[in-house]
């Protein structure tokens, strides 16, 4: 009995002398494309007419990779309360610039929204306004 006792209060101690160093996480890395900062804004698009407000956006893409990347197209993908009240056709954005790596670009746009009939707080309950962005790119890989 008392070898089991043993066993069981060298298996806790074990269990409780490595316990907070599985605790302990280090800062991961992600390589990948990602937005690391963004902001918006809404105003006034025709001062002949309040129902159509101007939606600007902007934001900072990341290219975590390894090597650089050729960024063709951005196109925000707005939410569900909000895309059907965009009145602007085209919301992709041509970007066609290089990104290297651990570099960024600042990616900017605006779309044209129709408010008619709605207060402050009913578009305020809209956001976030853009959902997700798809980007469309050519991965730039180096001859050795």
């Amino acid at each position: 009995m008392k070898f089991l006792y043993c066993i069981i209060s060298f298996a806790a101690g074990i269990l409780i002398g490595l316990g907070p160093a599985m605790l302990v996480a280090e800062p991961v890395m992600l390589k990948e494309l990602r937005i690391t900062e963004s902001s918006a804004a809404i105003g006034m698009f025709n001062e002949s007419s309040s129902d159509q407000q101007l939606y600007s956006y902007s934001f900072l893409l990341y290219n975590g990779r390894d090597q650089s990347l050729q960024i063709d197209t951005v196109e925000p993908v707005f939410g569900a309360g909000i895309s059907s009240r965009i009145i602007t056709e085209n919301t992709s954005l041509d970007i066609n610039r290089t990104v290297g790596p651990d570099s960024s670009i600042t990616v900017e746009g605006q779309v044209v929204v129709d408010i008619t009939g709605l207060t402050k707080e009913d578009i305020f309950g809209f956001e976030p306004f853009i959902d997700h962005v798809v980007v469309r790119s050519t991965e730039i890989v180096d001859h050795p």
